[in-house]
């Protein structure tokens, strides 16, 4: 029906999977050795200022029958996935519940003195909001 396919042998010394491709190149004309002489050379410095990380906080008390939360909204230069990890651990140093919606967090209780000396311990400018 159709042709049989030719079968290469693994095992011989002149097959495809020893034989180096490159063996017999010239190395005239290349450096002999390109790679960084120090661990600080290898690492990029990157001439753009990075992003000011900041978040926005308020605490609500209305439409949650006289319970107080501490919400967190407007993070700026914290990534997504970022969020959940820094969620789970304020939840675990405030020792209350928490729940993350969209872009914002909520924090049962009034947390906020607490959520501004642990943020800034963490390079975030805490701006407050509301009373």
């Amino acid at each position: 029906m159709g042709r049989k396919k030719q079968k290469i042998a693994l095992n011989d010394t002149g097959s495809l999977s020893s034989a180096n491709p490159f063996a017999e190149l010239s190395r005239e004309g290349f450096p002999e050795n390109n790679a960084p002489k120090s661990d600080k050379e290898a690492v990029p410095v990157s001439k753009r200022k990075s992003k000011p990380r900041q978040v926005r906080m308020r605490r609500e008390k209305t439409g949650r029958g006289g319970k107080e939360v501490t919400v967190l909204w407007d993070f700026s230069g914290l990534p997504d996935g970022e969020r959940v990890p820094l969620l789970n651990t304020i939840k675990k140093r405030c020792g209350t519940g928490g729940k993350l919606l969209g872009q914002t967090m909520e924090i049962q209780g009034d947390q906020r003195d607490f959520l501004t000396n642990f943020l800034g311990g963490h390079d975030f400018n805490v701006i407050w909001a509301g009373g």
